[in-house]
């Protein structure tokens, strides 16, 4: 029997389900059974369900995936198809589920025919489309949904409400973040000068990729980082050379291939024209560079 056919052809030998399996020839586009998947099981696209009842997924992953289902979609057009976000379905709770994704899709048909300047009647006849396509899911699943037809203008005054709302709270959110990251800037920065002068041993990570800074530990041997690293202060003078030889020249500098500049453990990944050094996940500007060369005397 043939199982290898091209991506037009092959929904259509799914469609007959007189073969338990069929894929194309990169098998990127494939079905097992009563159920058709692109490039693997994690995407099923659609599935056959008796009394020619179909499932078709309303996701998408890829330009590819979507063409994979346009044509399924047209090669099921004789089922009694339902446009779904769960083709696997099952279960009572998860066909309500998709339900209620096909009465949001309805609301939202509505909302673009209540909004919509131009091709208003397309909306509109979409919006039925999906009313009917609700009413049918809920009688073929035995869900017992009492659907009823909603009004566009009082659709679009509950959106109009809920915009408000959302917007609302999206302000009271960003007033409590701002204030918020003003609270730890305060408790960062006060961190910091403890954590210079030694009466810390870390700092909390309280700012999204805050600065790094070094400080010398107490025998004047070693230059520790608020990353938690460490490297020989002796080390740091090479570097420092460069550094300034960066920002006098305003041209940045890599390590020539074989080339390794190194602090420590930790090797220079390049420094910018004006200062900043990058080694691993470090990226440390000129003021904290310049700082420690002070405190070193460099």
């Amino acid at each position: 029997m043939k199982t290898v056919f091209n991506n037009d052809q092959l929904p259509h030998i799914f469609a007959q389900q007189n073969q338990n399996h069929g894929r194309n020839s990169g098998g990127s586009f494939y079905f097992n059974g009563n159920i058709i998947y692109s490039y693997g099981q994690h995407f099923p696209i659609a599935r056959i369900l008796p009394d020619d009842v179909a499932l078709i997924t309303t996701q998408s992953y890829s330009v590819t995936t979507a063409a994979h289902i346009s044509r399924t979609y047209a090669a099921l057009s004789h089922y009694k198809s339902f446009s779904v976000n769960n083709v696997l379905a099952d279960t009572k709770p998860e066909h309500r589920d998709n339900l209620k994704g096909i009465i949001a899709s309805y609301q939202d048909a509505l909302l673009s025919a209540g909004r919509a300047r131009t091709y208003k009647q397309i909306h509109i006849d979409r919006a039925d489309r999906l009313y009917s396509q609700a009413v049918a899911y809920s009688k073929a699943f035995k869900l017992g949904a009492n659907i009823k037809r909603q009004d566009i203008t009082e659709l679009l005054e509950a959106a109009k409400k809920q915009a408000k709302k959302d917007k609302a709270k999206r302000e009271r959110l960003a007033k409590q973040r701002e204030r918020l990251a003003k609270q730890n800037a305060a408790k960062y920065a006060a961190q910091l000068e403890q954590w210079k002068a030694g009466q810390r041993d870390s700092i909390e990570r309280l700012q999204h990729n805050a600065p790094v800074w070094m400080r010398l530990s107490d025998d004047k041997k070693t230059v520790q980082t608020t990353k938690g690293a460490s490297f020989p202060a002796k080390e740091c003078s090479a570097v420092w050379r460069i550094v300034q030889l960066c920002r006098k020249r305003a041209a940045g500098w890599k390590p020539e291939p074989g080339q390794q500049v190194k602090l420590g453990h930790f090797r220079i990944n390049s420094i910018s024209a004006n200062g900043q050094v990058i080694a691993g996940c470090h990226t440390v500007d000129y003021p904290a560079i310049k700082e420690l060369a002070g405190i070193l005397g460099l």
